[in-house]
């Protein structure tokens, strides 16, 4: 037999037989000719290359990198080509590109990583930053596996030379490996923050090394938690960060101010002795320093707003459960009288250009502001109501401007009580703003009306409706990014409707027909070049007016099926002809459009339905046909909604759906797509009834392995098990076939258990109960379902396990009133439809503790369903 050492060198003499017989340099040259013919030709050999020879390929390209001699353009697609080979967006992809790298020989490894860490020192700065990418990579796959566990030591060693272009590299190699693997390397904290350290005290003064240096520490911040919990080497990190703000570079001042935006965020609570220094640095570059320095200075008060919201609405969450509270140290609230003003200035730094997507102060200021007002709710007021006042008719375009985004920045966290009278006197101002000479005033005029609406709708007066909705009309003409505005408001307004049962007419119902009209109109503009997304907001606004309308409306929203549907079929047909950039536009379209039709099969009549029913599964069958899973998920919803409207008549395009069904099942790495269909299961079975029974077996199998797999988003698992109880109670005794392996699926999810450490923790909480729920939800669908095929004698075999989890509910303190609700359900049902045998198991102490628990709960359906399971206990004892 041949040992290990045989075995390598037999490998090795294998690969170089196998080498091809190509000049990589050569090749890459073309890849960015400008011939496309042999750009394309090139592309397709170095896919090949990778795809059949990885070890030579990724070798060659390093070497390529690491080759000084190498043109630098070669050099630099070289190690983009090499980094691109060990990273991409997909999740499942990226696991096999990690398990394809670590399948490479260790010596060949050894040697990329050899090639690439020689290439930092490369004096072409296009290089050294393509290689400390590479680096990075490297290191994030080796190191979680135990290897190149020497990366740091080795970046920090290169740190302490005396080649300037390589202590950058270097620096810029650490962070982005800090970036990566913040948990991995917390034990080495120490040792890159005195590295890091070198870089930024004040005696450094080579910029473009302070500045790496900078955002390394940047990047990693989220590993020093240790070092922050100290306050000597807390003091000393925070120095390091003052440092880069007095250098003369702006970049080592924006890297400064990104390092206190990330401190905010991570350690707000360590902020308190430092606040002072902070609010004099931050104020100061928010009115002196240039833009790129001031918006960092904006958002490191808009991170402290961020906090405090969520800090906040912790607090209330933990109270009402009984949980501890987090600290809120209400920074906001005291910067209040001195900040506002700063903020108020910069609103009036706007860009004259109405379609620059560029981020400036203006709008910096305007979401800080906002945040402010959530963060402190009234008091915001008196520091900003009186600069409103002064501008918001002033001569200057700026100021009038800037007057109308302040105040619609505000309507966010004070009291509706506050604001209500302010609305009241403003509005009519506001609308008339419509109609300005200055196109951004016309603009914020129509994003703060859509504020209005959106959190304020009773303050519009039905008076006003009238001249509103002309103007609305008129303005959807105007340049797209205010008729997007508009359109924001139009489904605001429509939002805020609400029709009690019984009562045919709406305030909008008057202005339905012609705000339809001039939102079709709306899509069909062609002036819009992609940057306000108008089709896509006007189709947004039609659906939620279609979602309000009253039923005096309903005979308009039912025409507007045959106008839809011709849409939709267009859009289908023109996206297997266009541009992939315009195909994603038309994916959008069709989306909504679904949507769209979604909603109108849920509001019209079931008749009304029919009369659509096989152009529009039709058209939805060909969306779900289509390689585009975006669009997916609207068309599948849209399918539930004819099922839900169909019911028994949806039997008839079953056969043609089942394989799209059991696609959005099988699609678990698309989390929202996957649940979305088990949504749509439940729909299909409500509607068909026993009828469900031929297509049950594929789906039980698909939606089983889900729920085993562990690389399923444990969030579908609650609804996937929902949606089998929906399937039990509609196939009723046929459920039996299935009985054995669901039991023991419920009997394994019912053993889930929080640990101590997640007791406080609300998201894991929260998907305990989740889970809890669908499980006695499960239990009682499966009862009843059996009880009407006259096989309940079939679960006595379980009842153990279903006692038991209901025992331990009845003991677990973070149960929700929900998952009480349903937990006696449980014990009702079997109570009821079990024989007396089954029943007397309910009879012990778990049980009438549960029962007793659910008595006195605050939720008046909780309580009564307990009093009527006690009844039933007592009755079935005697």
């Amino acid at each position: 037999m041949f040992n290990a050492q045989q075995q390598q060198q037999q490998q090795g003499q294998q690969q170089a037989q196998q080498t091809p017989q190509v000049n990589l340099p050569v090749l890459l040259k073309a890849a960015m000719g400008g011939d496309q013919n042999a750009r394309q030709q090139a592309e397709q050999q170095l896919k090949q290359l990778e795809a059949q020879h990885y070890e030579f390929y990724a070798v060659s390209l390093a070497q390529l990198l690491n080759a000084h001699q190498s043109d630098e353009h070669v050099a630099q697609l070289a190690g983009l080509l090499l980094k691109n080979t060990l990273v991409t967006r997909n999740e499942v992809l990226q696991q096999q590109l990690a398990q394809r790298w670590m399948t490479v020989r260790q010596d060949h490894r050894l040697k990329i990583r050899q090639f690439t860490m020689q290439a930092l020192a490369s004096p072409k700065k296009g290089v050294r930053m393509a290689a400390a990418t590479v680096v990075a990579r490297i290191a994030t796959l080796e190191f979680p596996a135990g290897q190149w566990n020497d990366v740091v030591p080795m970046l920090v060693k290169l740190i302490g030379t005396n080649d300037d272009n390589l202590r950058e590299a270097a620096f810029m190699t650490l962070g982005y490996v800090c970036e990566e693997l913040p948990d991995e390397l917390r034990s080495q904290s120490n040792t890159i923050l005195n590295a890091i350290h070198q870089g930024m005290n004040q005696s450094q003064k080579n910029t473009s090394i302070k500045l790496a240096a900078t955002k390394a520490l940047l990047h990693s911040l989220e590993l020093t938690k240790a070092n922050f919990d100290k306050k000597d080497e807390r003091d000393v990190i925070m120095k390091m960060v003052f440092s880069p703000m007095q250098s003369p570079n702006v970049q080592c001042r924006v890297a400064a101010y990104e390092c206190l935006v990330e401190i905010a965020n991570l350690y707000y609570d360590t902020l308190h002795q430092y606040m002072r220094d902070l609010f004099m640095l931050t104020s100061n570059a928010i009115s002196k320093e240039t833009e790129e320095v001031a918006l960092q200075a904006i958002e490191f008060w808009s991170t402290i707003c961020d906090v405090e919201i969520e800090r906040t609405e912790d607090i209330a969450d933990a109270t009402e459960r009984g949980l501890k509270a987090p600290d809120c140290h209400k920074f906001a609230q005291a910067a209040l009288p001195f900040l506002t003003p700063l903020i108020l200035q910069g609103l009036t730094r706007q860009d004259e250009d109405l379609d620059s997507d560029e981020w400036n102060v203006a709008k910096a200021s305007g979401t800080c502001l906002g945040l402010l007002a959530e963060a402190t709710g009234d008091l915001v007021l008196k520091h900003v109501l009186p600069w409103v006042q002064k501008n918001m008719q002033s001569t200057n375009w700026r100021h009038r401007e800037a007057a109308t985004l302040a105040f619609g920045s505000i309507l966010d966290g004070p009291s509706k009580e506050s604001l209500e009278p302010l609305v009241t006197q403003v509005f009519p101002y506001i609308v008339g703003y419509l109609k300005d000479q200055n196109d951004n005033v016309k603009d914020t005029a129509a994003w703060t009306i859509g504020r209005i609406c959106d959190l304020l709708p009773g303050t519009i007066q039905q008076s006003w409706l009238d001249g509103l909705m002309t103007q609305f009309v008129h303005s959807l003409e105007d340049r797209p990014s205010i008729a997007s505005n508009v359109c924001w408001a139009i489904h605001n307004l429509a939002a805020a409707v609400k029709v009690p049962q019984g009562v045919q007419t709406s305030a909008l119902s008057k202005y339905f027909r012609v705000l339809v009209k001039a939102l079709l109109k709306t899509v069909s503009r062609n002036d819009d070049i992609g940057q306000s997304n108008l089709a896509v907001s006007a189709y947004e606004a039609l659906n939620m007016l279609v979602q309000s309308a009253a039923p005096d409306v309903m005979q308009y929203v039912d025409e507007l099926v045959p106008e839809l549907v011709n849409r939709l079929n267009a859009s289908i047909n023109a996206s297997q002809q266009t541009t992939a950039f315009s195909r994603d536009a038309m994916t959008e379209i069709q989306g909504l459009l679904c949507g769209a039709l979604q909603i109108i099969v849920g509001k019209i009549s079931e008749t009304q339905v029919q009369g659509h029913a096989d152009k529009l599964m039709f058209l939805l069958l060909r969306v779900l046909e289509s390689d585009n899973d975006a669009v997916h998920q609207d068309a599948m919803m849209a399918v539930g909604a004819m099922a839900n409207a169909l019911g028994p008549l949806f039997q008839k395009y079953m056969q043609q759906f089942e394989k799209f069904l059991l696609a959005g099942l099988r699609n678990y790495q698309a989390p929202h797509m996957c649940g979305i269909t088990v949504g749509v299961v439940g729909d299909v079975a409500h509607a068909l009834g026993p009828n469900l029974a031929p297509f049950c077996d594929s789906i039980m199998q698909q939606m089983l392995h889900n729920l085993h797999n562990p690389a399923m988003d444990r969030m579908i698992k609650p609804p996937t098990i929902s949606a089998i109880s929906d399937i039990a109670m509609e196939i009723g005794g046929g459920f039996d076939r299935y009985l054995v392996y669901v039991m023991k699926m419920l009997a394994d999810a019912s053993t889930y258990q929080l640990r101590k450490d997640q007791l406080e923790d609300l998201e894991e909480i929260d998907y305990a109960n989740d889970l809890r729920q669908a499980i006695c939800e499960a239990y009682s669908g499966i009862i009843h379902g059996l009880d009407a095929g006259d096989k309940t004698g079939l679960l006595k075999q379980h009842l153990q396990s279903i006692v038991g989890f209901l025992a331990r509910i009845a003991l677990d303190q973070t149960c929700s009133d929900m998952v009480l609700y349903e937990a006696v359900g449980v014990v009702y049902d079997i109570a009821q439809n079990m024989d007396p045998q089954a029943v007397q198991t309910l009879h012990n102490q778990a049980i009438l503790q549960l029962v007793t628990r659910a008595e006195s709960s605050s939720v008046e359906s909780t309580k009564e369903r307990a009093v009527e399971t006690r009844d039933i206990l007592r009755n079935g004892a005697q």
